[in-house]
């Protein structure tokens, strides 16, 4: 388990996706290489909420835990 208040990391952002599902396991697989993820998972969207996958990045400050979320993008 990662304890990012440990690892120094006080920025976190859960980002949820909208990725085209013949894509989704590349994509997932592309944005789970990154350092900063922690966690990447697949879920079924819903008629409210399209997304379909999430990843939880972890950084040591807002920019570049937003930084980081626009080069997965």
């Amino acid at each position: 388990t990662l304890r990012h208040q440990r690892t120094g990391f006080t920025a976190n952002a859960m980002v949820a996706w909208k990725v085209d599902e013949d894509r989704i396991e590349a994509v997932g697989q592309k944005m789970a290489a990154f350092q900063q993820v922690s966690h990447c998972y697949r879920r079924n969207p819903s008629h409210d909420w399209p997304y379909n996958l999430y990843t939880m990045v972890h950084a040591s400050d807002e920019r570049s835990c937003r930084e980081t979320a626009r080069k997965m993008s």
